[in-house]
């Protein structure tokens, strides 16, 4: 992950701080009208896009690769400090750098990540935020901090916004394919409903977002009986699926423990 260096950040300080954010436009360029109330209800594709983008995943091994970075927020805390300790609110606006072969150019939307674990051959990336660039001073920029989805530091990685994958509406098996869980979101053994986990194989266990999947917890053997059968303990919805896992959110909890390692398989 690139980290700009202090020097850096503070010759380009005095010209980030004068640098004006672009005000809200109409196609005529008069200033856009305030939303109205109905448009803070989510739409079905709104949600899914805000599901999809804040959802942990799995990326290649040592990413984020040519990722920028938060260098700091624009406005002073109120004892006029700054430092890498600081904690972003939303509607901040921060002081980045762009990804390796990106401009940043005003208006370009930037994705916020800092490392979770390494999974085999992957790299657990957690989004926190999404910003919008606003600003240009130099070589940095200044970016309006639009969404949040977990703390948001100097230091985290920034990349450019991917885009949203189309919906797959091609028909679905009946059902049965078999994974594991490889990773939970906060390493609970009591995850609450919608924490996030990764499920083994990713694409290649032909799991695509909205699988749903029951979690089984283990059979017990009755003393000098049989074996009883596995208990449905959960049930997931796939989100988001990468060439190293598929991330899928807790839907319902029928146990107490869904834990590392528990089987998977997908529901009909």
């Amino acid at each position: 992950m690139a980290k700009p260096s202090s020097s850096l950040a503070l010759a380009g300080l005095s010209l980030v701080l004068l640098a004006r954010p672009a005000a809200a436009q109409s196609a005529e360029g008069a200033p856009a009208p305030a939303p109205s109330p109905r448009a803070a209800v989510l739409s079905a594709a709104e949600a899914r896009a805000v599901a999809w983008y804040g959802t942990p995943y799995v990326a290649e091994a040592e990413a984020p690769h040519g990722a920028g970075a938060v260098v700091d927020g624009v406005d002073l805390t109120p004892d006029g400090s700054r430092g890498v300790t600081r904690r972003f609110q939303l509607f901040d606006r921060l002081i980045v750098t762009a990804p390796a072969g990106r401009q940043g150019a005003v208006g370009d939307s930037l994705l916020l990540v800092r490392r979770g674990p390494v999974l085999g051959t992957g790299q657990v990336l957690l989004p926190t935020g999404i910003a919008v660039v606003d600003g240009i001073a130099g070589s940095l920029r200044t970016a309006r901090l639009v969404r949040v989805y977990d703390v948001v530091a100097a230091e985290q990685a920034v990349l450019p916004l991917p885009a949203l994958p189309p919906v797959d509406s091609t028909l679905r098996s009946s059902g049965g394919r078999e994974t594991s869980i490889v990773w939970i979101d906060g390493g609970a053994e009591l995850p609450s409903l919608q924490r996030t986990v990764v499920l083994a194989g990713g694409a290649g266990t032909s799991l695509r977002e909205g699988d749903r999947l029951e979690v089984v917890g283990d059979g017990r053997r009755i003393a000098g009986g049989p074996m009883l059968p596995g208990t449905r303990a959960a049930v997931l919805r796939v989100v988001r699926v990468t060439p190293q896992g598929a991330s899928a959110r807790l839907e319902s909890q029928a146990q107490p423990v869904v834990s590392i390692g528990m089987a998977a398989r997908t529901l009909p």
